[in-house]
């Protein structure tokens, strides 16, 4: 049996990062806003270097976790300089006979907190998503959406996500990435989640 991992660099800025687990390289040269495909792991033990691309002297980032046969995972790199962390966010297994689509919030931007709304007729609001916060899965009816993202308690849009499908069965995350200081470096994945 197997575990599924991928990898998400949220780290704002030119840098590439190559991404090590038990000393095997996972995926080189990822650049900012890179997601892979999943890659299949053995369970077990994960010893997670994170390394300056074709420096592999001394990590920038290390984590250490189990993980559990036939899970999925996306595997987190982000932050600047001392604020860079490196974490992990287990991906949903969504049971097929669900008539529903599920969405999640993850917080990747250098930002005060955010809402998330819909506006294209689903009813979901999602209010007050921390830095490096993920939130549970939502149930939304399949279609096609926009969801405008707001600073908190404010009406202050800090981006929008126009015209993402959702289909039946099938579980999703949308990122948001990037520096308020620096808008160049704002930007957002939508991702289909343990496939």
């Amino acid at each position: 049996m197997s575990c599924n991992v991928r990898i998400l660099n949220a780290c704002p800025g030119p840098r590439c990062l190559d991404i090590y687990t038990n000393d095997l390289l996972l995926k080189d040269n990822c650049s900012y806003k890179y997601l892979s495909d999943y890659t299949y792991v053995d369970p077990g033990d994960h010893n997670i270097k994170v390394y300056k691309s074709g420096n592999k002297h001394y990590p920038i980032l290390k984590a250490y976790t189990n993980l559990v046969d036939t899970s999925c995972h996306t595997i987190i790199a982000s932050g600047q300089n001392s604020d860079m962390s490196l974490f992990l966010v287990p991906d949903a297994h969504v049971p097929v006979a669900t008539g529903k689509a599920f969405l999640r919030f993850v917080n990747l931007a250098d930002s005060p907190d955010l809402d998330f709304t819909f506006t294209d007729g689903a009813f979901i609001m999602v209010n007050d998503i921390e830095y490096k916060e993920a939130t549970q899965y939502y149930p939304v009816t399949p279609g096609t959406y926009t969801v405008k993202v707001f600073i908190s308690g404010t009406k202050q849009l800090l981006m929008e996500v126009p015209n993402f499908t959702l289909r039946r069965g099938r579980s999703y995350t949308l990122y948001i990435l990037g520096l308020m200081s620096d808008w160049n470096m704002m930007g957002h994945i939508v991702c289909s989640d343990g496939e």
